[in-house]
């Protein structure tokens, strides 16, 4: 099973197969932790009787997207634990272990008894294993977009990085596929009961499969080339004493990414549900087939960005969601027709393709390597705090305003952050992965500065 496949020039074998599984264990692993983060969202409206009993749904539905946003608030310090581990060790090692800790703890919420049967020690263990999936997330992106960014060869990394957002916006496809399934396998009251449980189940052997993949895996050709001269004692330090600027670009630049697509997949579904009264079953599948049908774009949005570079391709979606996000928000707050709904959803993932493509190799590229990982992961980290909690704000401010156009400011505001950002940032595309500038920055760290051993 290969996530992409494409021409790979005058590379041996040995090197093309290496490539081949660098992409699908690090799509794997990305589609594990988003597939996590959808149903949790896909079925909150279900989870918060069974775990916050209450007379107001709406306080159970907040209490609910609270436990959501917890899990983004551990994400820096698993950020920090798998980035060290994945600068000084190497990067197979550390994701072998989030996607095992990350399946396994989506699959226990799958078995936690409800509040009527622990009181409340049930809410208590939702909150620590949603704690436990944010703090292996917090490692996994980062680096598995190191990995296959390291892997692949000059020219096409934005290719075959978009496994990556395959992985994670596929991962959302997939979780909105088993809930739609497992909605038309039982009855409303059935899946309000217990039949919310098997999409997290359905989790176990996606995560046996992506551990098959991640111990087959050899460690990237670019961490091998790494001097042990280069190899710091702790990366965190280093990235934040001599990369403060980049970590702000990533941040910024993923506080855009995320604060567009995420919110879509993590709150729209909720809103047609709960909102506007339509049936869970039409509108799981709606949303699988809408992200499906984007994820398809997302090979030549990763060429694209290839040879135009990542700041354009980034730019124009940026302009789409200028142009078309209070459309399409007017479509889901009016529209009766499924087909219509999901139309409008689709165009909306098409134009999000264009700035999450680029942004997971822009950001690795724009570390340098003996830091990547842990680089990455603070600057993404730290903006996920930000747009996790997104899903809480929005939930109380459409209860307030009664229509989902309100949040056209909120897009509106998430791109000027985002255009503001990119113009500081240099062009990678078209660079070697290692860059000059990043060599001489290590040139000029004093000898003996934090080595390893």
């Amino acid at each position: 099973m290969t996530i992409l496949s494409s021409p790979t020039g005058g590379l041996d074998p040995g090197r093309r197969r290496m490539i081949r599984r660098a992409t699908t264990a690090g799509g794997l692993g990305t589609l594990i932790e988003y597939f996590d983060f959808g149903i949790y969202a896909f079925v909150a409206v279900y989870i918060a009787p069974q775990f916050f009993p209450g007379d107001d749904p709406l306080v159970g539905l907040l209490l609910t997207f609270g436990v959501f946003a917890s899990s983004y608030l551990v994400r820096p310090l698993g950020g920090w634990f798998f980035g060290r581990l994945g600068d000084r060790a190497g990067r197979r090692r550390a994701l072998v272990l989030t996607v095992v800790t990350m399946g396994s703890a989506s699959a226990l919420i799958g078995f936690l008894p409800s509040y009527a049967t622990l009181g409340t020690t049930a809410s208590v263990l939702l909150l620590l294993a949603r704690m436990v999936q944010g703090f292996c997330a917090g490692g996994e992106s980062a680096g598995a977009a190191a990995y296959i960014a390291e892997s692949a060869p000059d020219g096409r990394r934005g290719f075959y990085t978009s496994a990556m957002a395959m992985g994670s916006v596929g991962g959302f496809s997939a979780a909105a596929a088993v809930c739609g399934l497992a909605s038309s396998l039982v009855s409303p009251d059935q899946m309000a009961s217990w039949g919310w449980r098997i999409p997290f189940l359905a989790v176990v052997p996606l995560t046996l499969l992506c551990l098959v993949y991640r111990l087959k895996i050899e460690e990237t050709p670019e961490f091998k080339a790494i001097p042990k001269s280069e190899i710091v004692r702790s990366p965190m330090r280093e990235v934040v004493t001599r990369h403060p600027v980049k970590v702000v670009q990533v941040f910024l630049l993923t506080v855009a990414m995320t604060g567009t697509g995420n919110v879509a997949v993590s709150y729209f579904g909720t809103y047609l549900i709960k909102n506007r009264g339509l049936g869970s079953e039409p509108v799981y599948w709606m949303i699988a087939i809408a992200i499906a049908l984007a994820v398809l774009t997302y090979p030549m949005v990763g060429l694209l960005s290839d040879k135009l570079g990542r700041k354009r391709v980034i730019i124009t979606g940026y302009a789409g969601f200028l142009v078309l996000a209070y459309p399409v928000l007017l479509i889901l707050d009016k529209a009766t027709n499924i087909v219509a709904l999901g139309a409008a959803f689709t165009v909306f993932m098409l134009v999000h393709a264009w700035t999450i493509v680029p942004g997971y190799v822009f950001y690795a590229e724009m570390m340098p390597r003996n830091v990547r990982y842990t680089g990455t992961a603070l600057g993404s980290n730290l903006a996920f705090i930000v747009t996790g909690f997104a899903p809480l704000v929005i939930t109380r401010l459409i209860d307030s305003t009664h229509t989902i156009t309100s949040l056209t400011w909120w897009f509106l505001g998430i791109m000027v952050v985002g255009l503001a950002a990119i113009t500081f940032v240099k062009e990678t595309a078209l660079k070697p992965l290692q860059a000059e500038s990043d060599r001489e920055e290590s040139q000029l760290r004093p000898a003996g500065d934090s080595l390893l051993g």
